[in-house]
């Protein structure tokens, strides 16, 4: 039961795990990309290539953030912060993210939009182990908090049975002297 009961619980951890991560880098991404929609319109513009520079070094500044990339809407780069990748590298990490283990980097895209038309891309990376430092350390004490009642659950059940034997001695006793006496009466 209890083995079972870790199990369970892990695969809701995992699940939390996924859609803690997924909500950050999601809600990131896309308020960065709100911000940006009019300097990425007038790129042209020395002031809107500077804001953005700006902006994308100000998503530096989490420390769970990698890097920040900016791309048109046709894929092309446009600026970028921190250690970025080009879009095929990004799909790489992504495909072996899915075939490993343990993924170092999250990547989330948003689309920049301004008048209801995709303008460009904002690609967010966030490092995972940074990001889920405080999950992690809190599931390692909730296990070893679940180890511990498991073995006082088991040291609990070995002294009630214990002591339901040497009870069950005596009061056989009892009961075969009272019905002793009262087969002799």
């Amino acid at each position: 039961m209890g083995i079972n009961l870790w199990w369970v619980d892990q695969q809701q951890s995992q699940a939390w795990y996924a859609v803690q991560a997924e909500q950050l880098g999601r809600s990131l991404s896309q308020q960065k990309a709100l911000q940006l929609a009019s300097w990425v319109r007038n790129y042209d513009e020395q002031e809107s290539q500077q804001r953005i520079q700006y902006a994308l070094d100000q998503l530096l500044t989490d420390p769970h953030t990698v890097s920040a990339t900016l791309y048109d809407f046709r894929g092309r780069f446009l600026a970028g912060a921190g250690r970025h990748n080009s879009v095929i590298n990004a799909a790489r990490k992504q495909f072996e993210k899915h075939h490993s283990l343990t993924a170092e980097r999250l990547t989330f895209v948003a689309d920049v939009v301004d008048d209801k038309q995709v303008i460009g891309y904002l690609q967010v990376q966030l490092a995972t182990p940074q990001l889920m430092a405080h999950h992690t350390q809190y599931q390692q004490q909730l296990n070893q908090q679940r180890l511990v009642f498991m073995l006082l659950a088991a040291l609990g059940a070995l002294y009630i049975t214990r002591g339901f034997y040497k009870l069950r001695f005596k009061f056989q006793r009892q009961w075969r002297a009272k019905a002793r006496l009262l087969s002799k009466r």
